[in-house]
């Protein structure tokens, strides 16, 4: 294997998924994977072989139609998923779809009359426009998705957005000029929403 490299070990039974890899985020020693083929995520441990080398493996499938409520819950259905995103302040590991229409592929054995239509037709898919957060919990040493967590450190975390938000206001309407030009990022804004 070369220097600087990651070996990714999958299952062996599910060795296509290496095929569709759209997304990857790193939690500790737990490396997730996104196909964007699929309604799975895939967990591979972290572990460094030699100097220079890493190989991951230990390979567990989390199927997200347990954790999420699709508008296609079918195991052969996908989501395509394009982004994943740790938030270590709440505990949320966050998905993003690709927010794509889909198209049918072309076939080599088929003319090129029938190919042109099936490239032409486009059709909405609502796995495809997801934006979601599932918990995730230590497990060991490695990280799991729960669907639930006991306290849920974003109402803490969110707490502290808002008050800062509401000081950014005060200072702003009390005409206190260094703060004026300081607002509350969009992402904060947005996850205060959800």
């Amino acid at each position: 294997m070369r220097k600087r490299t990651a070996l990714l070990r999958f299952d062996p039974a599910l060795a296509s998924l290496r095929d569709g890899i759209s997304a990857v985020q790193r939690i500790g020693t737990t490396l997730w994977i996104a196909n964007d083929e699929t309604t799975s995520l895939e967990r591979l441990t972290v572990r460094n072989a030699t100097r220079g080398e890493v190989i991951c493996d230990e390979h567990r499938s989390f199927s997200l139609i347990k954790y999420l409520k699709l508008p296609l819950p079918k195991s052969d259905a996908e989501i395509d998923i394009e982004g994943l995103a740790y938030d270590h302040g709440t505990g949320y590991l966050w998905l993003a779809g690709s927010h794509s229409l889909k198209r049918k592929k072309a076939k080599a054995d088929d003319s090129s009359q029938k190919n042109i239509k099936q490239l032409s037709t486009v059709e909405a898919d609502g796995n495809r426009y997801l934006l979601a957060r599932i918990p995730v919990v230590q497990e060991g040493d490695s990280h799991v998705l729960t669907k639930k967590v006991d306290t849920d450190a974003s109402v803490v975390f969110h707490k502290k957005r808002i008050k800062l938000l509401a000081q950014c206001f005060c200072c702003a309407s009390n005409g206190t000029q260094n703060l004026v030009r300081f607002f509350v990022p969009a992402k904060w804004l947005r996850i205060l929403v959800i």
